[in-house]
Protein backbone atom coordinates (compact mmCIF):
# COMPACT_ATOMS: atom_id res chain seq x y z
CA UNK A 1 0.00 0.00 0.00
CA UNK A 2 1.33 3.29 -1.09
CA UNK A 3 1.87 6.07 1.32
CA UNK A 4 -0.84 8.52 -0.39
CA UNK A 5 -3.25 5.93 0.07
CA UNK A 6 -2.51 4.43 3.69
CA UNK A 7 -3.40 8.43 4.57
CA UNK A 8 -6.64 8.03 2.72
CA UNK A 9 -7.58 5.11 4.25
CA UNK A 10 -6.94 6.24 7.52
CA UNK A 11 -9.20 9.53 7.17
CA UNK A 12 -11.54 7.24 5.86
CA UNK A 13 -11.15 5.03 9.35
CA UNK A 14 -11.59 8.09 11.72
CA UNK A 15 -14.67 9.41 9.43
CA UNK A 16 -16.61 6.49 9.53
CA UNK A 17 -15.86 5.49 13.06
CA UNK A 18 -17.05 9.14 14.19
CA UNK A 19 -13.36 9.28 15.44
CA UNK A 20 -11.83 12.84 14.60
CA UNK A 21 -10.62 16.16 16.09
CA UNK A 22 -13.55 18.02 17.36
CA UNK A 23 -13.18 21.96 17.65
CA UNK A 24 -14.75 23.27 21.38
CA UNK A 25 -17.56 25.37 20.95
CA UNK A 26 -17.12 28.73 22.40
CA UNK A 27 -18.49 29.94 25.70
CA UNK A 28 -20.01 33.72 25.73
CA UNK A 29 -19.29 34.84 29.44
CA UNK A 30 -22.21 36.78 30.67
CA UNK A 31 -22.47 40.04 32.08
CA UNK A 32 -21.17 40.24 35.74
CA UNK A 33 -21.93 41.64 38.76
CA UNK A 34 -21.20 41.51 42.83
CA UNK A 35 -23.18 42.71 45.34
CA UNK A 36 -22.97 42.21 49.07
CA UNK A 37 -25.88 41.31 51.39
CA UNK A 38 -26.05 43.15 54.65
CA UNK A 39 -29.09 42.02 57.30
CA UNK A 40 -30.92 45.73 58.00
CA UNK A 41 -29.09 47.67 54.95
CA UNK A 42 -31.18 50.13 53.22
CA UNK A 43 -32.72 49.01 49.66
CA UNK A 44 -30.46 50.76 47.89
CA UNK A 45 -28.87 50.19 43.79
CA UNK A 46 -27.08 46.75 43.34
CA UNK A 47 -24.20 48.96 41.29
CA UNK A 48 -24.28 51.66 38.97
CA UNK A 49 -24.24 49.77 35.40
CA UNK A 50 -27.20 48.84 33.39
CA UNK A 51 -27.58 45.63 32.00
CA UNK A 52 -29.30 44.33 28.93
CA UNK A 53 -33.10 43.52 29.37
CA UNK A 54 -32.86 39.62 28.41
CA UNK A 55 -29.68 38.58 29.07
CA UNK A 56 -27.93 36.42 31.34
CA UNK A 57 -26.48 38.27 34.68
CA UNK A 58 -23.77 35.92 35.86
CA UNK A 59 -23.98 37.32 40.09
CA UNK A 60 -20.30 35.86 41.02
CA UNK A 61 -17.97 36.55 44.42
CA UNK A 62 -21.36 38.04 45.88
CA UNK A 63 -21.26 37.57 49.72
CA UNK A 64 -23.64 38.14 52.35
CA UNK A 65 -23.20 38.67 56.11
CA UNK A 66 -24.99 36.93 59.41
CA UNK A 67 -25.36 40.87 60.77
CA UNK A 68 -25.86 44.39 60.46
CA UNK A 69 -22.88 45.48 58.74
CA UNK A 70 -19.66 44.00 56.94
CA UNK A 71 -17.76 44.15 60.21
CA UNK A 72 -19.82 41.15 60.75
CA UNK A 73 -19.24 37.32 60.52
CA UNK A 74 -19.98 36.30 56.97
CA UNK A 75 -23.01 33.78 56.56
CA UNK A 76 -22.23 30.39 56.80
CA UNK A 77 -24.13 28.41 53.85
CA UNK A 78 -23.51 24.77 54.24
CA UNK A 79 -26.76 23.45 54.15
CA UNK A 80 -28.62 26.48 53.15
CA UNK A 81 -30.81 27.15 50.34
CA UNK A 82 -30.39 29.80 48.22
CA UNK A 83 -32.77 31.64 46.28
CA UNK A 84 -32.26 34.98 44.17
CA UNK A 85 -35.58 36.45 42.62
CA UNK A 86 -35.85 39.60 40.10
CA UNK A 87 -38.96 41.43 40.04
CA UNK A 88 -40.60 44.08 38.32
CA UNK A 89 -44.48 45.83 38.40
CA UNK A 90 -45.60 42.56 35.78
CA UNK A 91 -42.82 39.89 36.34
CA UNK A 92 -40.84 37.81 38.91
CA UNK A 93 -37.85 34.92 38.23
CA UNK A 94 -36.45 32.72 40.87
CA UNK A 95 -33.37 31.20 40.50
CA UNK A 96 -31.15 28.69 42.63
CA UNK A 97 -27.96 30.16 44.34
CA UNK A 98 -24.99 28.08 45.42
CA UNK A 99 -22.31 28.53 47.42
CA UNK A 100 -19.04 29.14 46.30
CA UNK A 101 -17.54 28.81 49.12
CA UNK A 102 -19.70 27.33 52.14
CA UNK A 103 -17.87 28.92 55.31
CA UNK A 104 -17.05 32.41 54.31
CA UNK A 105 -20.59 33.45 52.70
CA UNK A 106 -19.66 33.70 48.89
CA UNK A 107 -22.06 32.47 46.52
CA UNK A 108 -23.25 33.26 42.94
CA UNK A 109 -26.30 32.89 40.33
CA UNK A 110 -27.18 32.63 36.89
CA UNK A 111 -30.11 34.65 36.27
CA UNK A 112 -32.34 36.26 33.31
CA UNK A 113 -32.70 40.23 33.39
CA UNK A 114 -36.29 40.94 32.47
CA UNK A 115 -37.61 42.07 29.28
CA UNK A 116 -40.09 44.51 30.88
CA UNK A 117 -39.73 47.77 31.46
CA UNK A 118 -40.52 49.19 35.07
CA UNK A 119 -38.12 49.35 37.91
CA UNK A 120 -36.23 46.06 38.79
CA UNK A 121 -35.42 44.47 41.72
CA UNK A 122 -33.16 41.73 42.74
CA UNK A 123 -33.57 39.98 46.17
CA UNK A 124 -31.84 37.02 47.94
CA UNK A 125 -33.25 34.82 50.38
CA UNK A 126 -31.84 31.95 52.58
CA UNK A 127 -33.50 28.78 53.88
CA UNK A 128 -31.55 25.92 56.57
CA UNK A 129 -32.57 23.04 56.75
CA UNK A 130 -35.52 23.32 59.53
CA UNK A 131 -37.05 25.69 57.07
CA UNK A 132 -35.84 29.25 59.08
CA UNK A 133 -36.04 31.91 56.26
CA UNK A 134 -34.30 35.22 55.77
CA UNK A 135 -34.56 37.40 53.15
CA UNK A 136 -32.24 40.10 52.18
CA UNK A 137 -33.22 43.52 51.56
CA UNK A 138 -33.79 44.54 47.88
CA UNK A 139 -31.46 45.57 45.35
CA UNK A 140 -32.39 47.72 42.57
CA UNK A 141 -31.02 46.80 39.38
CA UNK A 142 -30.46 48.78 36.63
CA UNK A 143 -31.73 47.91 32.60
CA UNK A 144 -32.17 48.83 29.62
CA UNK A 145 -33.51 47.57 26.66
CA UNK A 146 -31.26 45.66 24.20
CA UNK A 147 -31.21 46.73 20.51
Amino acid sequence: MTKRMSVAWLMLVFVVSGFYPVHAADAVVPAMLTITNVRDEAMGYANDVSFFEGATLRLTNCVMYAGSSTNSARQALNSITIQVTTVNSSTSHTYAGSAQVETNGTWSCDAIVPTNSGQLYLQVKITDVNTNVFIYPWKILNHKAAL
